[in-house]
């Protein structure tokens, strides 16, 4: 499936192929997979394997039936820009 990135949509801006930068040096092509211009909140999906070192969030075990995460659930979106 490859690694989801949440990010603001004002980042990405109208564009469906971005970059991603994963440290000072890396850089991985990215697709915007689903966008909420009014809520700021745009998803980004990068290749399999382009990040296998990268902490992973893991919001619920892949076995659990567990609801992890419905519409209007709120979701909060870090970062850190320039590094």
């Amino acid at each position: 499936l490859g690694g989801v990135i949440v990010t603001n949509d004002h980042v990405v801006k109208n564009e469906q192929l971005v970059t991603v930068y994963l440290d000072s040096a890396t850089r991985v092509p990215a697709q915007v997979v689903a966008r909420d211009r009014p809520n700021d909140i745009a998803v980004l999906r990068i290749p399999p394997g382009r990040c296998a070192k990268c902490a992973r969030f893991q919001a619920a075990a892949p076995t659990s039936q567990a609801r992890i995460v419905s519409a209007g659930d709120k979701l909060l979106a870090l970062g850190f820009p320039l590094s």
